[in-house]
């Protein structure tokens, strides 16, 4: 399940962000659901190796994290079906 950002956290315009496939480091902006909603939950995919992403915000770095998206959606999977039985 998506986290929310903390209470007041100001998003910034852009975030550096290190590939969790290939390690290419860049840069993104944030979702509609961070600004709008306050979730910290993005996707993107890598300019370098095309990889689809998931993004969070890590509020302590000012960075955001990826993980591999196929990777993500099987945890929050998991995590959603322990949390309905």
């Amino acid at each position: 399940m998506s986290k929310k950002l903390p209470d007041g956290y100001e998003v910034q315009t852009s975030y550096p962000f290190t590939c969790a496939t290939c390690g290419h480091e860049q840069m993104a902006r944030p979702s509609i659901m961070m600004h709008g909603f306050g979730l910290n939950t993005g996707h993107g995919k890598c300019m370098e190796c095309g990889t689809f992403l998931h993004l969070e915000i890590d509020t302590e770095k000012q960075v955001m994290l990826s993980q591999d998206w196929d990777e993500w959606l099987a945890e929050e999977t998991a995590a959603n079906e322990e949390t309905t039985e």
